[in-house]
Formats: C-alpha cells, sequence, structure tokens
C-alpha cells in the first residue's frame, strides 16, 4: 500500500475509516477488515467518539489489544460534535474537549491520541482560544497533534496565524468532504466539501494535508457504472452530467486493469496539488479487495 509522510512517520495514504465498527457490523466482519487492510500494509484508523454511537473506539481499542498492534497503527480520533438533536449547540469548550478526550483514550485504552480531529467549528468562538486549548491538551500530554474537521480555511489560516505568533502547535491537517464528483449540495450546513475557493487554499499552502471523507462518493460510481439502482440520497447528491461524464472516464481506466474503486481514489491523488489522504470504507472484504486492487 501507498505511504505518505505524514507528522514525521511513514503512514499509509489510504486511511481506514471506522465509522461503522461497533455497531452496524458484526464483530467478525470488522475484525476481518481490519485484519485484512493491516496485513496489506495500512497502518491509520480513523475514528471518532460519536462514531457507532460512541461504539466505535471502543472496538479500535480491543482490536489493537487483542492484535498487539497498539504501538504499530497510528489513530486519530474526533471529538466536539454536538448533540445530534442540535447540531448548532457548540461543544468546543475545554470542559466539552476534556470530556470526550478522557472517554476517547479510555475507549481505546491508551495514555495519549496520535491524532486528535475537532469534529466541527464554532465560529464565533475565537480560534486564539481553541488552539490555546488544544496546546494545553498537548502539554498535558493526553495529545500528540490536532487538527479540524468541517472547517473553512479562512478559520484554518487564522488559527495556524495565530501558533506561529505564539510558537504553539499548529493546526496539522484538514479533514473535509473531497472526492471527484461534483456535489449537488450539503444537506448538513455545519458539514464542509472542497469548493473553488478551498481548493485554492490548500493549493497554495502546498504542504497541508487534505483527509477526505466520502472519498468515494458513497459509491455512486461503482453503483452508476454497474446499472445499480441509484437511493433517492445519491441521486440528490451526485446525479448530474457532470458526473456521468466522469463515469465516462472512469469506464475507460477500468478498460485498462483498474476497478472502480482504485480509479475513483487514484484520480483523486493524481488531481490534487496538496496531499490528500483518502478516508476508504468497506462493508465487506470483498469490496475491500476491490479498493485496495487485491
Amino acid at each position: 500500500m501507498q505511504k505518505s509522510e505524514f507528522l514525521g512517520k511513514s503512514l499509509s495514504a489510504l486511511v481506514f475509516g471506522c465509522d461503522s465498527l461497533g455497531l452496524r457490523l458484526p464483530d467478525d466482519v470488522g475484525n476481518a477488515l481490519l485484519d485484512l487492510y493491516i496485513e496489506n500494509g495500512g497502518n491509520f484508523l480513523d475514528t471518532a467518539r460519536i462514531y457507532s454511537d460512541g461504539l466505535s473506539e471502543g472496538f479500535v481499542g480491543r482490536y489493537l489489544k487483542e492484535r498487539h498492534l497498539k504501538d504499530k497503527i497510528f489513530v486519530a480520533t474526533k471529538a466536539g460534535h454536538p448533540p445530534l438533536s442540535d447540531m448548532h449547540h457548540s461543544r468546543l469548550s475545554k470542559t466539552d474537549l476534556e470530556e470526550d478526550i478522557n472517554t476517547s483514550l479510555r475507549e481505546l485504552q491508551t495514555d495519549c491520541i496520535d491524532l486528535l480531529w475537532l469534529h466541527r467549528d464554532d465560529e464565533s468562538r475565537p480560534v486564539q482560544e481553541i488552539v490555546d486549548t488544544m496546546n494545553n491538551f498537548i502539554k498535558e500530554g493526553k495529545i500528540k497533534h490536532f487538527g479540524v474537521s468541517n472547517w473553512k480555511s479562512s478559520r484554518i489560516a487564522a488559527a495556524n496565524r495565530y501558533a506561529k505568533e505564539e510558537n504553539l502547535s499548529p493546526v496539522c491537517a484538514s479533514q473535509i468532504q473531497y472526492n471527484i464528483a461534483v456535489h449537488n449540495g450539503l444537506r448538513d450546513e455545519t458539514m464542509l466539501a472542497m469548493t473553488d475557493e478551498e481548493f485554492a487554499y490548500y493549493k497554495e499552502e502546498k504542504n497541508l494535508p487534505v483527509f477526505a471523507y466520502s472519498s468515494q462518493a458513497k459509491g455512486f460510481f461503482h453503483k452508476y457504472l454497474a446499472g445499480a439502482p441509484l437511493s433517492d440520497a445519491l441521486k440528490h447528491d451526485y446525479l448530474n452530467e457532470e458526473n456521468m461524464q466522469m463515469a465516462k472516464t472512469i469506464q475507460s481506466r477500468t478498460e485498462k486493469g483498474e476497478t472502480v474503486s482504485q480509479s475513483v481514489l487514484n484520480i483523486l491523488m493524481q488531481q490534487s496539488p496538496f496531499p490528500v489522504f483518502p478516508i476508504i470504507g468497506a462493508s465487506n472484504t470483498a469490496q475491500l479487495k476491490d479498493i485496495l486492487g487485491i
């Protein structure tokens, strides 16, 4: 599996997303997926406090302990997600974040989190306060690095200007929705997808990695090219002329030996003038093998 340098480590360019582990998938399937990913060179897992109703981190923690892999796998998790009943309720205070971090440490069965993402932003809260809070967690030894998820580039730029001025640890990476499809419009306004403005920022920054969630466009191209029925959600999100044209490009690549999944991810990484780590997901080992090309 292709590796990329990040935070001084050689890590998998394809990151395994753990949102389905611990709840939607049976434990034996989850174990088989992680086994297959790691056996083929994967060493980067992405989870969150909120995933699988809070059960994903516990699954990951148990798996790494049982497989004696705690020191060999890089684990990122997310904190500060609003309550699902009110997505505009901010949870970026020191108290809220500390509560999530302490729970994550316990569930992951670790003393320090490799990378902590702030799952959502609160633009009414000064970036200086947030950067200070995260640096305090670093000083306390609870986290090693922090990144942000669903943050606008303007907020990232302001946070990192402040971090540089104060000689503090900066935002080390950004996680947003990014894939090769043209999106018809996000339904959740607290989430952020790649736009021309965001793309221009990351292109200028050059070395700020983007971790792409929904990197496979939720399977749109795979289902479209297979002639499978599209759900109403997929139609709403991705059915448009631009994506039908992209499907033709993908089809031509599959005729040369790539799978659809590989094409979707390879085009994404090849077209990006900045480091990209696609976050991948699979419901069974056949899907994962298709993604990995094995």
